[in-house]
């Protein structure tokens, strides 16, 4: 019992730390042009959610307005490609709502404030900012339109994303065989065998042992992948290319005609690019 009343304790004064730092952000927001990086280092797609999150309060008036400049922090940036990592995969984006008196960088604060405020967007509401502000690089498209038209062509396509690693930090691991159970409801429903099943992982374990469950259906790009059970997002190993691999995986999840995956918020954007997406969530 003294373990689950200090852990209580403990539970609280972070909660009581949080709000704190919220209080000390910026009174004068509605008054501030804020040029917007994260101070943390999330994966590829948390990063997206919270520029979302950004760009709401922005059309909500509480900030006049700003662009996104991840400066040199963050997972993905690389100095061989230059700053603000935002601008290797995506174009600038930059809004102005109200007149601002002043133009201010992104305290800690500040950066709490706009990852609270994704946490509360509805699907929709994310779906309708990445549509008119998210806007990915030719260059990349280039590749994800090469892929698709090469394997994708007059197959009925599944999606599986399962995300693996330290993701057991955060939720419940799921066993391979709940994706799998989910996998073959999914081609029970379907009319013939003429189908692929797209995939999408961090553990190279999981690709192994789906190849063997169904052989001959598995499609997936060269991406790097975890042998060993670290984040491969973490890994120091050409950071540009661990992101364009992450985006071009996402975007050809969003093509396919289902998809089944795992809590993330790798997956969760697939749906973000393409509303029309059916969603299968497995968890344990």
């Amino acid at each position: 019992m003294r373990a689950i009343f200090f852990a209580f304790l403990l539970c609280i004064s972070q909660v009581s730390f949080a709000k704190q730092k919220l209080l000390k952000a910026p009174k004068d927001l509605a008054q501030t042009y804020l040029v917007y990086s994260l101070r943390t280092y999330p994966g590829m797609f948390a990063s997206c959610v919270c520029v979302l999150g950004f760009l709401d309060l922005c059309e909500q008036g509480k900030i006049a307005g700003g662009r996104v400049d991840f400066g040199t922090e963050g997972v993905y940036y690389d100095p061989l490609v230059g700053e603000n990592w935002w601008e290797y995969y995506f174009e600038p984006i930059s809004v102005s709502f109200k007149p601002a008196k002043k133009t201010a960088g992104c305290d800690r604060a500040t950066t709490c404030l706009c990852g609270m405020r994704s946490k509360k967007l509805s699907m929709q509401r994310m779906q309708d900012l990445n549509r008119r502000y998210v806007k990915i690089k030719p260059h990349i498209l280039k590749q994800v339109d090469g892929f698709q038209t090469a394997y994708f062509q007059d197959f009925h396509v599944l999606g599986v994303h399962y995300r693996g690693t330290d993701k057991s930090k955060e939720t419940s691991r799921v066993p391979y065989e709940s994706v799998f159970i989910e996998i073959e409801k999914a081609i029970a429903a379907l009319p013939n065998d003429h189908y692929k099943i797209f995939v999408c992982t961090d553990e190279e374990a999981f690709l192994k042992e789906i190849s063997g469950v169904f052989p001959d259906k598995i499609l997936c790009t060269n991406a790097t992948r975890s042998t060993d059970l670290k984040p491969i997002h973490f890994a120091e190993m050409g950071q540009y290319r661990l992101g364009e691999e992450a985006l071009i995986d996402c975007q050809l999840l969003s093509r396919c005609h289902l998809l089944i995956r795992t809590p993330s918020y790798f997956s969760q954007y697939a749906g973000v690019f393409n509303p029309q997406l059916p969603v299968i969530l497995v968890e344990r």
